[in-house]
């Protein structure tokens, strides 16, 4: 299967038009149209309805974007990764996190050590994190966890340092917001609840509900392939997320068109972001990570 041909389907897909996808890649429509039917003959499925000046994914479709997404995706980490373990530096330092809220803190972190330091960074989901770290595949993650929650790092040969601890905090469009009586109890009762991880599990949906008490009881929550996606869908109406309320601050842009409400009242709303690390792991730029965030606040 051709990586071009995945690529010119992901774009067909998310600009919904023949014509618009050849506009991008300087082809005609006929060759785009010619390379995606071939695409649907190599897989043996129809992918797209065509109708005149209209074309729309089909069940198959739809179900081979987010396949096709997650492939293009892997397939470029992968190819940056093996770039990274080709490179010659003084040190190399193999490290994770969760979700872009995690990388936040890992960024502030990483730009304050020595700038000859060789970063080989995934994101990848906890269960895959906490194994990587376990195996000492790399040096240490960044990951999100609960007091609630037990995710039985301490039954490990894991060492876990509390970061940050952020409250949290319910966002969703602000055309949404028609009541000024409305709690966040209410919201959670009317719009679906969808939540990012770069990987299929059910952690941060458990996370969320571990620390919002008797709200959890209100709302089932599904994953979104990426935070653009999960952006979009909650700037546009279409579900409501939890964001940390001090991280997001510094992702927000105003063209998110989100509003974040306070959860008032709801004393479990806050989540801890954690460094995990083996114990039998002396990387000393683990330390360092440390005292950084021991000498800042956010």
């Amino acid at each position: 299967m051709r990586n071009d041909n995945l690529i010119l389907f992901v774009e067909t897909a998310q600009l919904g038009s023949f014509q618009k996808t050849a506009e991008l890649n300087l082809m005609s429509q006929r060759a785009v149209s010619k390379r995606i039917s071939a695409l649907e003959t190599e897989i043996g499925a129809t992918l797209f309805d065509r109708q005149k000046n209209k074309i729309n994914l089909t069940a198959a479709g739809k179900h081979f974007l987010t396949r096709a997404t997650e492939l293009l995706n892997t397939m470029r980490m992968t190819t940056y990764e093996v770039q990274q373990i080709t490179q010659q530096a003084k040190e190399q330092f193999n490290v994770g996190y969760f979700s872009p809220f995690e990388g936040v803190l890992l960024r502030m972190a990483l730009l304050d050590l020595p700038t000859t330091t060789n970063f080989m960074i995934e994101e990848a989901g906890i269960e895959h994190l906490i194994s990587d770290v376990l195996l000492k595949k790399i040096d240490c993650a960044v990951i999100i966890d609960n007091p609630l929650f037990n995710a039985k790092i301490d039954q490990t040969d894991l060492e876990s340092v509390t970061l940050v601890t952020d409250h949290m905090t319910l966002g969703l469009s602000p055309d949404l917001i028609t009541d000024q009586t409305d709690s966040p109890a209410d919201y959670l009762a009317k719009f679906p609840v969808i939540y990012y991880s770069s990987e299929e599990s059910t952690y941060l949906e458990e996370v969320f509900k571990s620390s919002i008490g008797q709200l959890a009881d209100t709302f089932n929550a599904r994953r979104v392939n990426s935070y653009e996606q999960m952006q979009l869908l909650v700037g546009m109406g279409k579900a409501i997320s939890f964001y940390p309320t001090e991280l997001i601050k510094y992702m927000a842009t105003p063209y998110d068109h989100i509003t974040y409400l306070s959860l008032d009242g709801v004393t479990t709303a806050h989540s801890e972001f954690k460094l995990i690390y083996h114990h039998g792991n002396h990387q000393p730029l683990i330390k360092q990570i440390q005292r950084y965030f021991d000498t800042h606040q956010f």
